[in-house]
């Protein structure tokens, strides 16, 4: 038998754990019929990539499946989530015909990203009132998009430079336009946040294994397919094995994760059964574990912070976090694997403590190379003798540094229409739950949420460049936040 069936047997029952836990946590908020079809493409999306042996038989017959089965989809956000995390984004070039040496690239986010996202923007374009270009963030996302592609031309040709936007269309702005017009009540958001956790948690069964068998599941698809993936492969930590699962990087998975807990501070509020709540947040917090990234670490407990801190009795929340904190340390303490897990923590911890200082010269280097470029930044910034100081053992320069990697390649205005697109957003949020008196209401908790989650972004991005699917998740939830402030509007207009 070869490897990638015996993945295929694991992953499937490892998912069917989780989905069975999963039915009973969003029952009655998720109804049934709803449950059922995210769960079967899910399931048969991912058989299909095992067995197909092809990458574009698998194309073929996922579209196929997607349509038919989804086509009573409401919801495309939800299902966007459902699916998107599904598997590795592993990508094939299309061929140019003799014309050009490729077409484009179709990665699998991509390929959900048109089969999903497209007819739903199109839709909404013809019904949605909600008019594009009606508030500062549209404004900005559009000319961060116009910039950077742009900017491409300055070191390739005009068809790389439109070959880049489509990627940027599929990738930037579709999420960010479908979640932010699509969304208009509190319903259809509890129903996306769900699907989104639904995700986390069966990535979480996923990903607690292979941290556990040393075995990365999802490894051997992209050979099986004939495709290509940059990221995926081994990563050692302390003596174990960092999981991955299907988001590609150890980091992203721990993005993810973190991103899904600041979902479902919110979420819980809607869930009755109090064993089943304790249960999910155990889960999550062991997918948190798995992949041994910090970043995503203190992430985490900074969005539980900024989440507390916005709660109608925040000093007494934040004592009861403090305590509480004190307690597991202290019991962590006390163990083997207690003690490995704090040992891998930044700062008090004394794994690894090369990569703090590695980001400390990426720091330095990369200001004196933005210095030379500092408005629109520079095409060739990599050949700049104090980025070939950085060079690692595997012979790339790794930018873990969002903000940085797009000052050093858009400049000071590219990143501050970056930060910007960040920054409208969450002002947004905030201005509509000042419109909720109620501060115990669901809808001024589901403000808190997203403001904590988009922070705590912030935060990562910072320690990390944007690859796989982490910048589908955080332009995704860009979206949301908008959509947020749209449903506050309206359900405070009709009081």
């Amino acid at each position: 038998m070869s490897e990638s069936i015996r993945a295929l047997i694991f992953i499937l029952l490892l998912a069917s754990l989780g989905f069975t836990f999963c039915k009973k946590l969003t029952y009655p908020v998720i109804s049934n019929v709803d449950f059922k079809r995210w769960r079967n493409i899910w399931f048969l999306v991912v058989i299909s990539a095992f067995l197909s042996s092809n990458f574009w038989l698998f194309i073929a017959l996922a579209s196929f499946l997607i349509s038919i089965i989804t086509k009573q989809e409401k919801n495309k956000m939800a299902l966007f989530f459902i699916l998107v995390f599904a598997l590795p984004s592993f990508e094939k070039s299309i061929s140019g015909f003799g014309l050009i040496n490729s077409l484009f690239s179709l990665s699998y986010i991509r390929f959900i990203s048109l089969v999903i996202l497209v007819p739903a923007a199109l839709m909404i374009s013809k019904t949605n009132r909600f008019t594009f270009f009606s508030i500062w963030t549209d404004k900005f996302i559009v000319i961060y998009i116009v910039l950077i592609t742009t900017l491409v031309l300055r070191g390739t040709t005009t068809t790389d430079a439109l070959r880049s936007l489509l990627y940027t269309v599929l990738e930037v702005f579709l999420p960010y336009y479908v979640a932010s017009r699509s969304i208009i009540n509190l319903r259809l958001m509890n129903n996306v946040l769900y699907a989104f956790v639904i995700s986390a948690i069966v990535v979480s069964f996923i990903s607690s294994f292979e941290s556990v068998k040393l075995w990365l599941l999802y490894n051997s698809l992209p050979n099986a397919l004939d495709a290509s993936f940059d990221l995926g492969g081994y990563l050692g930590r302390s003596g174990g094995i960092r999981a991955i699962a299907s988001l590609g990087h150890p980091i992203v998975l721990g993005c993810f994760i973190s991103v899904s807990i600041g979902f479902y501070l919110y979420l819980n509020t809607t869930i009755e059964n109090k064993n089943l709540k304790r249960m999910a947040a155990l889960i999550l917090a062991i997918g948190l574990l798995a992949p041994m990234s910090r970043g995503p670490w203190i992430s985490a407990l900074l969005l539980i912070i900024i989440f507390i801190l916005q709660s109608p009795m925040a000093f007494k929340n934040l004592s009861k976090l403090l305590v509480g904190g004190l307690i597991v340390i202290s019991l962590l303490a006390a163990t083997p694997i207690g003690q490995k897990i704090i040992n891998l923590l930044p700062i008090i911890g004394k794994v690894e403590k090369d990569n703090i200082d590695y980001r400390e010269q990426l720091l330095t280097n990369s200001l004196i190379v933005i210095a030379r470029n500092p408005i629109f930044g520079s095409v060739s910034f990599l050949k700049e003798p104090e980025m070939l100081e950085l060079i690692q053992g595997q012979g790339i320069i790794d930018i873990v540094n969002t903000y940085i990697g797009i000052t050093l390649s858009a400049g000071y205005v590219g990143l501050v229409l970056f930060i910007s697109i960040f920054a409208s957003v969450i002002f947004a949020i905030r201005r509509s739950m000042k419109l909720i008196a109620d501060k115990h209401n669901q809808m001024h908790i589901l403000g808190r949420s997203l403001v904590a989650v988009l922070l705590s972004i912030m935060f990562m991005i910072s320690t990390t460049s944007s690859i796989a699917s982490l910048p589908i998740i955080y332009w995704s939830i860009l979206g949301l936040g908008i959509a947020y402030t749209r449903i506050v509007k309206l359900t405070v207009s009709t009081l």
